[in-house]
């Protein structure tokens, strides 16, 4: 016999019957059942409504008619609307050739034991799973870190629900229990009327039936859910859609009418957005059209991640504004006696929160699903063991957020301190670009500069931004308006600060007439400078070589600013991060000599100017999130030769692609490459003198140390070799050109006869190069100086390389269009070669 129950007591459901019944809604009413998959017949209703609006056949008719739709979701038709994108960044599932990389969520994680999902229908059923291990602590993290954040920084109230319902109050929330439209599974009638829950919003929302709610009331709950739909996508296999689930619900009842309902809509909107970007989520917020609502919601958002291995966006999370449609049907009151509305979402819906998709090689571990940044089943700082973390920046690294921003600043400090570089009243010279690193900087600046005398920075500062949009923008227009927003960057933290446009580094000296104040308006260079710096990047075809080019460039035009603003020591907003990709990129494009100074924390290169690191302790996420809660100004992301490209389009970008992938399975990759360039000594140039660096004995392009025995370098003679191979091809190579002056130039260093001739023309008896020297030849006879007439012819490339370093020639190499400023440079130091040469002989 079955066990008695006693009947469950629902509430009269009392519709909206003026609305029902005014003829002037009728119209509205109809499209709206046509555009909500036609749940609902208002004919019916009205034919009903003749015999009484009291009658059970017309109320049992009405409570069929679905939620009313918001007008923007009716007016989308049946195409949802993308009202918010945070884009991912998994370069990987750009390039073809690589797809075979990318592993899915289930094969990866069958691969290391965290995952069954298979062979379970003799005793589980189809679609169901076990996780195991560490993916088992996993699913609890998640949890945890989501009902933290709502009971502590929302202010929800936990509560635990059961999961065996009756199917009155299902059916009162709006979901069908009967029908071919169904996902509630119903248990054997030997147990009475009862059903498994398929949300814990249907029990949240009956825990208000039959009462009073004066005031806001926002709840969570954490349940098992239970569903029986099914789906035949592909893209939908293995656990993205089961049968039984754990999900953490956030549900609302507010008064005061749509207005209030819809702002509390919005606030969930707006804590799935934050819980997802804590996550790290790449995913999109939908503004669903009026044919994907159910029957109680009014208005609903859908939130999607994406899953690169999958190809697709999937719905990790929902939220709705049922308005009164459910009070109705529950009979859960205001204040005033009239209905309360109810809005509910989904905070965390595991395993879907988990099913992050993996871009490690084929025999690659389980690498982020396992210890995301922002998960910590321990929520307790490290460093002050009192307050609650926040983050997680490795695996037992948790901060609250005083601390961090504390530890942050200190490092920042303390990176300057034991180096004791800085001296009271000393000038520095801020590089900014606009990136995470430049306003982490300023903010560090800032900070120093409010401190308490003890604690305040004692030497002061000024900002130059280099516009490097020339080869990027041609548009005017459109070149001032990002540079606007670089300036309300600056701006913000009122220092003094100047604006140099990268035009100007193809001038051979720099005068503090080329450095504009950023508090004047800003003039854009001459179209003759923007037409020549953009002609000589359009020349080089390889991303590898602009962005070194851009990047020596911009570095000397700093130093040459410095220079003619009298400041000798510049900063540099370069993080961890970058500085281990500097040194590993470097070693790739020959740069092995100079590594050392490029991550350097004092860079010195030059004689009279130094160049500081401050942030190279602080990893690049380190960065990011200290300026998220600071509230600093978003970084101004500037035009580059590489963004949204391919991560092979160019060896940085391989590089880096390669460490950061490295990193988020082996936190420790970052910090050892950093730490062995560390160990690195500085390379120091010729010197002339004690304390003074030789010029000659430096890269024309990137001030780096020459390798004086260039004739015995293997590296620079086989590049040689193989460039003047690739030159003549297969079929134009003869056995003359063995004899070639390529050939002689290569294997011996010695300059071909037509490049000699050329530098033998640069130094004639006058050896200056003013209108008139006074001497007796062309100048005296009033044609000026014979010198100066051959100056004007342009050198080559084979006439500079040899004042260039072996990166900087492979750089300069690949450009058709030689700058003048590297032409000039060397044509000085030609002069001074041969000056040398002619006075050795009166010299003791």
């Amino acid at each position: 016999p079955a066990y008695p129950s006693s009947p469950l007591q629902i509430p009269r459901f009392q519709p909206n019957v003026e609305f029902i019944l005014d003829p002037q809604n009728h119209q509205s009413i109809r499209d709206n059942i046509q555009n909500r998959k036609g749940q609902g017949n208002l004919d019916q209703v009205l034919e009903l409504a003749k015999d009484g609006t009291d009658s059970s056949s017309f109320i049992s008719a009405a409570q069929k008619l679905p939620n009313e739709t918001h007008p923007e979701s009716f007016a989308l038709g049946g195409i949802h609307k993308v009202v918010h994108n945070i884009p991912f960044t998994h370069e990987l599932t750009k390039n073809p050739k690589k797809q075979n990389l990318i592993r899915s969520f289930e094969s990866l994680l069958r691969g290391n034991f965290g995952l069954r999902n298979q062979n379970l229908s003799h005793f589980s059923g189809e679609r169901s799973y076990y996780l195991l291990d560490q993916l088992a602590q996993m699913e609890h993290a998640l949890v945890n870190f989501t009902v933290d954040r709502l009971t502590h920084d929302y202010g929800f109230e936990l509560i635990s629900v059961p999961d065996l319902l009756h199917p009155s109050l299902v059916e009162a929330c709006g979901m069908p229990t009967r029908g071919p439209r169904t996902q509630i599974y119903h248990l054997e009638s030997f147990y009475g009327q009862q059903v498994l829950s398929g949300t814990s919003e249907i029990a949240l929302a009956s825990f208000f039936m039959n009462k009073r709610v004066e005031k806001p009331r926002k709840m969570c709950a954490v349940s098992r859910c239970y569903r029986a739909e099914a789906s035949r996508k592909k893209a939908e296999k293995g656990i993205y859609r089961v049968h039984q689930f754990t999900k953490v619900e956030m549900f609302a009842v507010v008064q005061g009418g749509l207005a209030p309902s819809s702002d509390m809509l919005e606030h969930f909107v707006d804590i799935q957005k934050t819980l997802f970007c804590d996550l790290g989520l790449a995913f999109q917020v939908l503004h669903m059209p009026a044919y994907e609502l159910g029957a109680p919601a009014y208005q609903k958002y859908d939130i999607e991640a994406y899953l690169p291995s999958r190809q697709i966006f999937g719905e990790i999370s929902s939220s709705s504004n049922c308005t009164d449609f459910q009070s109705r049907r529950l009979n859960i009151r205001d204040g005033q006696n009239g209905f309360c509305h109810t809005v509910n979402g989904t905070a965390c819906a595991v395993p879907r929160m988990v099913i992050r998709e993996e871009e490690a090689p084929v025999d690659g571990a389980l690498s982020e699903v396992k210890t995301k940044g922002a998960i910590s089943l321990d929520s307790t700082c490290k460093k002050c063991r009192e307050h609650k973390s926040v983050l997680n920046l490795r695996t037992s690294d948790t901060y609250c957020k005083s601390c961090f921003l504390t530890t942050c600043q200190h490092r920042f400090r303390s990176t300057l301190g034991k180096h004791k570089i800085m001296r009271p009243g000393d000038q520095v010279l801020v590089g900014f670009s606009g990136n995470q690193g430049s306003v982490f900087l300023m903010q560090c600046l800032f900070l120093g500069y409010q401190e308490d005398v003890q604690k305040k920075l004692l030497f002061s500062s000024s900002v130059l931004l280099v516009d490097e949009l020339g080869p990027f923008v041609d548009d005017p227009e459109e070149r001032m308006k990002t540079l606007e927003c670089f300036k309300e960057v600056l701006e913000h933290y009122g220092l003094e600060y100047y604006i140099v446009p990268l035009e100007v580094a193809l001038k051979e000296e720099v005068d503090k007439g080329d450095i504009q104040s950023g508090r004047q308006p800003y003039q854009l260079p001459s179209e003759s400078k923007q037409q020549e710096l953009s002609e000589i990047f359009k020349s080089i075809k390889e991303l590898s070589a602009k962005e070194d080019l851009i990047r020596n460039l911009k570095q000397g035009l700093l130093v040459s600013c410095a220079r003619a603003l009298e400041i000798n020591k510049i900063f540099l907003a370069e993080s961890q991060t970058s500085v281990a990709v500097n040194l590993m990129s470097g070693v790739s494009m020959g740069r092995g000599l100079h590594v050392s100074n490029d991550m350097a924390f004092l860079d010195n290169r030059f004689e009279d100017v130094q160049i500081i690191r401050p942030l190279r302790e602080l990893s690049r996420k380190e960065i990011a999130l200290a300026n998220f809660y600071h509230n600093a100004p978003k970084p101004v992301i500037a035009p580059s030769f590489t963004a949204l490209k391919d991560p092979c389009c160019s060896i940085e970008k391989i590089v880096e692609d390669f460490l950061t992938g490295l990193q988020d399975n082996f936190p420790a990759t970052i910090p050892t490459v950093f730490r062995t360039g560390g160990k690195l000594e500085q390379t120091k140039g010729d010197q002339e003198e004690e304390g003074q660096i030789n010029k000659d004995s430096t890269c024309i392009l990137c001030y780096g140390q020459l390798k004086r025995d260039i004739e015995e370098s293997n590296a620079v003679e086989a590049s040689a070799f193989s460039r003047f191979l690739s030159e003549k091809g297969p079929l134009h190579f003869t056995d003359e050109d063995l004899s070639s002056d390529a050939i002689i130039k290569m294997k011996f260093g010695r300059k071909s006869t037509k490049s000699q001739e050329r530098v033998n023309k640069l130094s004639v008896e006058c050896g200056t190069r003013s209108e008139s020297c006074g001497g007796d030849g062309q100048c005296a006879e009033g044609g000026g100086c014979s010198s100066r007439k051959e100056a004007n012819k342009e050198l080559e490339l084979d006439d500079v390389e040899p004042f260039l370093c072996y990166s900087c020639r492979m750089t300069v190499g690949k450009a058709k269009t030689l700058p003048r400023v590297l032409q000039g440079r060397a044509e000085m130091r030609i002069r001074r070669l041969h000056m040398k040469e002619d006075i050795a002989d009166f010299l003791l």
